[in-house]
């Protein structure tokens, strides 16, 4: 996953491209990197984060890298507080596109992964969904069960043929620059 995040991020940003994302702990320096790496603008990536993960000081400090947009926990409750998050996020007024890498599983039934919400949630804004299959987790179960259905689900303007090299290629520079044309 940090190889796919990496990657991606760095030719998504040298194609001129901006990230909206959510302010999960492993990506967040990913990107950060990525947009001081290519000396990309630090308004290119805007991170959506929950005050319930979020301090006040962590806000303040990632200000210097990124656009930051808290938002609201709710009732102290992680679920909710990560829906209203999703919800702002997938609003963004500049998003194009939802592109899944990685994920949790719902790991027998134990936990409900996030990422079918943001797809869920995309899908219903009409936004089209690109899933990097290879990286594992829920994104390569979705990706498996978008192959059974065909791929249409995901809204997305690719064809079959570069919907499975999504799926199935760690070639990740490669799968940007997929999307980024196919797009």
């Amino acid at each position: 996953v940090i190889e796919a995040v990496q990657a991606v991020a760095v030719t998504w940003l040298r194609l001129g491209g901006r990230i909206v994302c959510g302010g999960h702990p492993t990506f967040i320096p990913l990107l950060t990197e990525a947009v001081r790496s290519v000396g990309a603008d630090r308004d290119q990536l805007t991170v959506y984060w929950s005050r319930f993960f979020a301090t006040p000081e962590a806000i303040e400090a990632l200000l210097t890298q990124a656009v930051v947009v808290p938002t609201e926990a709710v009732n102290g409750d992680r679920d909710q507080s990560l829906t209203t998050m999703r919800l702002a996020m997938v609003g963004h007024s500049e998003r194009a596109a939802v592109v899944g890498i990685g994920g949790r599983t719902s790991e027998l039934g134990t936990h409900t992964p996030g990422l079918d919400e943001e797809v869920r949630l995309a899908r219903a804004a009409q936004l089209p969904v690109y899933l990097l299959g290879a990286t594992g987790g829920q994104t390569g179960q979705l990706a498996r069960d978008a192959a059974t259905a065909g791929w249409t689900s995901l809204g997305n303007p690719l064809s079959q043929t570069d919907n499975l090299f999504l799926a199935e290629s760690d070639r990740y520079e490669a799968l940007a620059r997929t999307i980024w044309t196919g797009h």
